[in-house]
């Protein structure tokens, strides 16, 4: 089955996209307000 002699390839690049995500999200989290009475 030629699919699963590229598991090990797509398997990566999907490691990589969720942890790429998962970075993103972290940041845009950081940025954030954290205290009461802010306006946006």
């Amino acid at each position: 089955i030629p699919y699963l002699d590229e598991w090990s390839a797509i398997e990566e690049d999907y490691s990589v996209s969720i942890t790429e995500a998962i970075q993103a999200l972290l940041n845009a989290s950081m940025q954030l307000p954290t205290g009461g009475n802010v306006r946006v």
